[in-house]
């Protein structure tokens, strides 16, 4: 199916670009395992996911198109919102774009505006911030970006 091959192409490269980024990161001499050795693992796995996505692909026969005008619209919003999330982290700061970003992507998905889904919706962004404030601040002591807000 296309879309099967498009995603499998998409993430070999999505793979590439990472290890590619991932060479710029410094080189420790006590270590093999520095900064770059946890994202280039997972880039090479992802990689190999991918390349077996392409095959099986290729071995499909054509079924026909499941990407209508309808899809390619609701993948171009959601990606605006995800372009928006990037550059909302420099100014909202980490945790107040991924809460909004976060709201905005669940209600799109649930495509109805209600109170129990906007309810569902500022829930889960809640506990995504939670989660990961935990893990990267207070476990890894990692800093994240910090806008006007937080």
């Amino acid at each position: 199916m296309k879309a099967d091959l498009f995603a499998g192409i998409s993430g070999l490269l999505l793979s590439i670009v990472v290890w590619l980024v991932s060479a710029s990161f410094p080189v420790f001499a006590v270590s093999k395992a520095g900064p770059a050795y946890y994202p280039r693992t997972i880039a090479l796995i992802f990689a190999l996911v991918c390349l077996g996505l392409i095959y099986e692909s290729l071995k499909k026969k054509e079924i026909g198109n499941p990407m209508t005008g309808y899809l390619w619209l609701r993948l171009a919003t959601i990606v605006g919102i995800l372009v928006v999330y990037y550059f909302g982290i420099r100014i909202l700061g980490y945790f107040s774009s991924t809460f909004l970003a976060g709201i905005a992507l669940a209600m799109y998905v649930f495509q109805k505006f209600t109170a129990k889904n906007l309810l569902v919706s500022t829930a889960n962004a809640a506990i995504i911030c939670i989660i990961i404030y935990f893990i990267f601040t207070i476990l890894l002591k990692a800093p994240l970006p910090k806008g006007i807000l937080f």
